[in-house]
């Protein structure tokens, strides 16, 4: 999830079913689903991080 702030700051999240991209993942089902995802790259606290 890639997303650009107001101010032009970036807030990239990802996430990993193993130890890299290029791997099989190691777990039946993902860590977090993509609604977890979108919450954590919209979360208004990336705002005030950094500011």
């Amino acid at each position: 999830m890639d997303t650009m702030r107001k101010d032009g700051r970036r807030a990239v999240i990802s996430a990993f079913d193993s130890g890299s991209r290029s791997t099989a993942a190691t777990r039946p089902e993902p860590a977090l689903t993509m609604a977890q995802l979108r919450k954590i790259a919209l979360n208004s606290q990336w705002d005030v991080l950094g500011g």
